[in-house]
């Protein structure tokens, strides 16, 4: 995500500014969970990311700079910890806004007022967005700053949405008389009011002129003893307009865990069309997929029941995913073939690899094109080359093995002494027979041979022969004596 940074303008580059404040200093009492509720997760993201990524998109598409601020307060240490580390690099003007006693939406804004008045302007717009809300979209925003463009006279516009149960939210009560409107809180609101299902989405831009002298005017006499920031809206001085907005389900807040999960099938919803319709992506089973939003499959893939694609994965075209697999923040270029139960985690595959089933490959594994992992094979920080086969059985760490060498059933690095981790090396075109060792550090050269059995304590060169079994001994006759049964009772009943 890239958003724009706030720098002066000169000249005639004047650009809008909009200075999106997010409200993220709440609780989330009823979500009983141990972080804040901007922080839940989210397919692989918080809620909090999903709003900031509407409000870059929007900045994105808009000739207009953007500055971001954030209003904290439970938890804010955590919080700002999150976005730091996140958003620091790409957005280094992001403003923290402390909030230390929720009284409500009114004075998170007064607070954002007193903490930037020295960065705003008349002419600004201020965005403000719920950071519980991640199901907005960048699309949702441009209308309604489309609209005050459209009327340069407007004040304020506030998006609202119908609602079948509207408990909890704020009432739009319009007066016919002179299609005014009024944002009635639920617990101040009238009997009859309460039946109003059009209802406050809680998304706003509003002139910062006008935001700057309403909040001044703000008072607590309500049933909630809070600042309400849509009591800006009452005054009769305001040129106000509400938009209304279909899609209801895009502007659910999420309070508990079953609004949580609402929002999550939805966004999953979303996740699974995208790649349908729009990567042309085969999934013949949707509820048996799990689906980070950040994602990405090519063309052409198919993904079978129980593939979980987690992180910042990438799958390319033609890629053939499952049942029962596993991937997180790793890449797969075209054509790969992941089979059943096989795990993957920070690892990269070049076109026409095989891994599985059963195999996993750990952090900073690396395949080259046409590499075979297959079944009970676990791959950790090594590099493999054109061409590698390691079938079965087999445990590859800290090694680099070159093209077109064949490694045998059982083969194990021995990479760790018990305080350090050691390298392997093997050439190219070489064959290493099953149940072999190697000690590492080990080189084992190119074109050699390895005999089965064999446990390699010393580098091998290149067109080497190396073998390293103790001798057999064979004594006829002696088995009965190991044996506990008759051999001979055996050989009688055949």
């Amino acid at each position: 995500m890239t958003l724009k940074t706030l720098e002066p303008s000169s000249g005639t580059d004047i650009k809008p500014i909009i200075h999106a404040v997010v409200l993220a200093a709440g609780k989330g009492k009823r979500l009983s969970m141990p972080w804040p509720k901007v922080l839940s997760p989210l397919w692989g993201q918080t809620l909090l990311d999903y709003v900031f990524e509407s409000i870059a998109d929007f900045s994105s598409q808009q000739s207009v700079t953007l500055s971001l601020s954030l209003v904290v307060g439970h938890q804010a240490e955590m919080v700002m910890k999150d976005v730091k580390e996140k958003y620091l690099e790409s957005y280094p003007q992001t403003h923290f806004v402390q909030q230390e006693s929720q009284l409500g939406t009114g004075h998170a804004l007064q607070c954002f007022i007193e903490e930037a008045k020295n960065r705003l302007n008349d002419e600004d717009f201020v965005l403000v967005i719920c950071g519980d809300t991640p199901l907005i979209k960048s699309s949702h925003i441009l209308v309604l700053y489309n609209e005050l463009k459209k009327q340069p006279n407007l004040d304020a516009v506030a998006a609202t949405f119908q609602i079948d149960n509207p408990t909890g939210y704020g009432r739009i009560v319009k007066n016919s008389k002179d299609l005014g409107f009024e944002i009635r809180e639920e617990k101040d609101a009238s009997f009859e009011e309460k039946k109003i299902n059009e209802v406050n989405a809680g998304l706003y831009i509003i002139k910062t002129k006008f935001l700057r002298e309403k909040l001044k005017l703000l008072k607590n006499l309500n049933n909630s003893q809070e600042y309400y920031l849509t009591d800006i809206f009452t005054t009769t001085s305001a040129v106000k307009n509400i938009l209304f907005y279909q899609d209801a389900i895009s502007f659910l807040g999420v309070n508990d865990q079953e609004q949580l999960e609402v929002v999550s099938t939805e966004m999953k919803r979303r996740k699974i069309q995208d790649l349908r319709l729009t990567d042309r992506v085969f999934i013949p089973d949707s509820s048996q997929v799990h689906i980070d939003w950040k994602v990405k499959v090519g063309e052409g893939t198919i993904l079978h029941s129980g593939t979980y694609l987690l992180g910042k994965t990438v799958i390319g075209k033609d890629c053939h995913i499952g049942p029962q697999v596993y991937l997180q923040n790793t890449i797969l270029e075209d054509s790969v073939t992941i089979l059943p139960f096989s795990s993957l985690e920070r690892a990269y595959c070049a076109r026409l690899v095989s891994v599985g089933p059963f195999a996993r490959l750990r952090p900073e594994s690396r395949l080259d094109e046409s590499v075979k992992i297959g079944n009970f094979v676990e791959v950790k920080k090594s590099h493999l080359k054109k061409g590698v086969k390691v079938s079965h059985l087999s445990y590859v760490g800290d090694a680099t093995i070159g093209q077109n060498s064949n490694i045998g059933c059982g083969f194990i690095t021995c990479n760790y002494d018990g305080k350090n981790k050691h390298e392997t090396t093997i050439g190219a075109n070489t064959f290493i027979g099953s149940d072999c060792q190697a000690i590492a550090p080990i080189v084992i050269g190119d074109s050699a041979f390895v005999a089965a059995g064999t446990t390699i304590t010393e580098n091998v060169p290149s067109k080497a022969f190396a073998i390293g079994r103790s001798k057999q001994l064979t004594r006829e006759g002696y088995a009965e004596r190991f044996l506990k049964h008759d051999p001979n009772a055996i050989i009688s009943q055949k």
